[in-house]
């Protein structure tokens, strides 16, 4: 068998630079890692732990008593609060940034222990020191206000809210009655549209009114304007002519057209005669005094036809007289209906707006006596130090081991992709 031949000294320098990436890149990021560390302002996080007292355990028996969970959670709420903070930070005299009360509520947590036993009370903060003195003080205070709470005042605070709460219930029956009584006594709030209903048929109304007054003013300009046309018979033979066959002219409309028609066919009668016959012919004469005898009656008829015509138009305005008084009296009516509903509105809008009131405050003050109770009930239920929080010896955040071992790792896989990248 032949031998493999030697590796050229190029290849084997090639390799070689390649395998140094490795470390080269690995220790690059370590490096980056520990300026991040140099960088970065650490936190420490002090913790004080209380624990419950021998007498409350975590299951009541009893329903009415206070779940150990629930005692705690109000308890954190209390801890966490602006007043106990504030008091805290007075004790030991500390004084950070402009708002240093809630800078400080914004660095702390509380949490309930597993086995609901207890708070622990955590403070982060970039000094080991000071975390520990805040998370105690924060103890402390919090020690020292539920010990006074728990001195006996809590009877005297549920009793009197009992007996507010039944001042409250008798307010709310006498609420309830005098709404009741008012609704009995104006049916018509019995809808709830009452008010927007008398509005809108007062609206109809006013809208019919003028429409009515309209109708008067142009059948008074109708029956002034056929004033003229009774002393004037070109007027009144063009009334009828406009107006022929709609029947406003009652009878005399019919015996103005049986004349019409004679005066007509005497008329062609004359003027076959004077074809015929001379001015001075009896005959033609005759005819001729028929003849104005005719106008003479067809105008006495067309004077008929516009009287009746004049008293049709007279009657329709007196009609729409009549109409408009009895909407004016309507929208009389219900004007004083809509001002009597806006005032009844207003007393029944009171009456709802108390009574919603007292029971608001009725609802509010029994969730206030519904707590005040429950703690009452667990009045043997209290917190004691147990552990006091001591100053950390390493922060928090950032943790140095877990950001060196990101770091390593970045390093060796970039530095794998680099070596890869060169041998391609």
């Amino acid at each position: 068998m032949q031998a493999d031949p030697p590796t050229p000294p190029v290849q084997s320098h090639s390799r070689s630079i390649r395998l140094w990436l490795i470390p080269l890149i690995t220790l690059l990021a370590l490096a980056g890692g520990f300026a991040y560390l140099a960088s970065v302002t650490p936190v420490y996080t002090a913790s004080a732990r209380l624990r419950m007292s021998e007498g409350f355990t975590p299951s009541s028996q009893r329903s009415d008593l206070l779940p150990a969970s629930t005692f705690l959670h109000m308890q954190i709420e209390s801890i966490e609060s602006a007043q106990v903070i504030a008091s805290a930070l007075e004790q030991l005299r500390f004084k950070s940034g402009a708002d240093p009360v809630g800078e400080v509520k914004r660095n702390v947590h509380v949490d309930v222990t597993p086995g609901l036993d207890g708070l622990v009370i955590s403070v982060s903060w970039p000094e080991a020191q000071p975390a520990a003195q805040l998370a105690n003080a924060l103890a402390d205070v919090y020690l020292a206000r539920a010990s006074r709470e728990h001195g006996g005042g809590s009877d005297q605070r549920v009793i009197a809210m009992q007996q507010e709460r039944q001042k409250l219930l008798e307010e709310q029956q006498r609420g309830q009655k005098q709404l009741a009584e008012f609704q009995q006594a104006n049916p018509e709030f019995a809808a709830a549209d009452a008010p927007k209903a008398a509005s809108e048929r007062l609206a109809s109304l006013t809208q019919a009114l003028t429409a009515a007054q309209l109708d008067v003013t142009n059948a008074k300009a109708a029956y002034d304007a056929t004033a003229a046309m009774l002393d004037d018979p070109q007027k009144a033979t063009n009334l009828v002519e406009l107006n022929r066959g709609r029947g406003g002219f009652g009878t005399a409309e019919t015996e103005a057209n049986q004349t019409r028609g004679d005066l007509a066919q005497v008329q062609d009668q004359l003027v076959k005669q004077k074809e015929t016959m001379l001015p001075q012919n009896p005959v033609l004469l005759a005819t001729q005094k028929k003849v104005d005898e005719l106008k003479t009656q067809l105008a006495a008829q067309e004077r008929r036809c516009v009287e009746v015509y004049r008293t049709a138009l007279e009657q329709q305005w007196q009609t729409a007289a009549h109409k408009v008084e009895d909407l004016a009296d309507l929208v009389r009516e219900q004007n004083a209906l809509v001002a009597s509903i806006s005032v009844k509105s207003s007393k029944y809008a009171e009456l709802a707006a108390g009574l919603k009131s007292t029971q608001d405050e009725l609802a509010s003050i029994d969730e206030r006596l519904k707590v005040s109770q429950l703690i009452t009930a667990v009045r043997g239920a209290s917190l004691r130090l147990e552990q006091p929080a001591v100053a950390p010896a390493r922060p928090s955040w950032p943790v140095r081991t877990r950001v060196m071992s990101i770091a390593l790792g970045i390093g060796l896989l970039l530095g794998c992709l680099a070596a890869i990248v060169r041998l391609v």
